[in-house]
């Protein structure tokens, strides 16, 4: 039984130095674009787009040559700033928002000459928002609220997609993300959900 329990140890051993050995891992940085729309009925509206940035490190895993599972550690901050001016008095107001991520992705990928490759990935990215500030103002007057207590869940599933090209230890990725949980959950006749355009660039080690 011991030499039993030591062979599958050693086998389950190999397996994972084997995967590792194939493996790779790299960081991303880019650019960051989110809009909120709400649904009601047949209508809808679109809050004014977020911009800004994040970063991520992640992990490769080889499955066959050409497909491979993707699992990341993301952080993306974004931010926007509206303002309005109406009986001589000017409104302002800032909204900032911290997340962090979990995308796992499935990338298929095909090489081309010359080191050159090309690939389309998608899956699933699990958020979570860890912070969110709304600084409102008239004039002189302002305050500040949290977000994630006054409009919206902090909480997010977003289903996804894109396509890449990697050179090298280079890679240039860009990619579309849809909203799936309803991050109202205050009105039942409304739904809000998020889309977000990301656009990367990596760096493989």
């Amino acid at each position: 039984m011991n030499i039993m329990k030591k062979l599958l140890l050693t086998l389950a051993l190999a397996v994972v130095a084997t995967a590792s050995a194939f493996a790779q891992i790299g960081v991303t940085a880019g650019y960051a674009n989110s809009v909120a729309t709400y649904h009601y009925g047949s209508s809808s509206t679109k809050e004014p787009a977020m911009n800004g940035g994040f970063i991520e490190a992640f992990y490769q895993l080889p499955l066959t040559d050409n497909l491979f599972i993707e699992p990341a550690l993301r952080y993306t901050l974004l931010t926007s700033t509206q303002s309005a001016t109406a009986l001589g008095a000017t409104f302002t107001g800032t909204r900032t928002e911290h997340y962090i991520g979990v995308p796992v992705m499935a990338h298929l990928q095909y090489e081309l000459a010359n080191a050159v490759k090309v690939f389309l990935f998608a899956g699933p990215t699990f958020e979570y928002g860890v912070s969110g500030t709304q600084k409102s103002g008239v004039g002189s007057i302002s305050g500040t609220s949290n977000v994630f207590d006054e409009y919206y869940s902090p909480l997010d599933m977003l289903i996804g997609g894109g396509v890449g090209a990697e050179f090298k230890n280079l890679r240039l990725s860009a990619g579309y993300h849809y909203g799936f949980l309803d991050r109202d959950g205050k009105d039942t006749d409304v739904t809000l959900r998020d889309s977000q355009i990301l656009i990367g660039l990596s760096l493989l080690f």
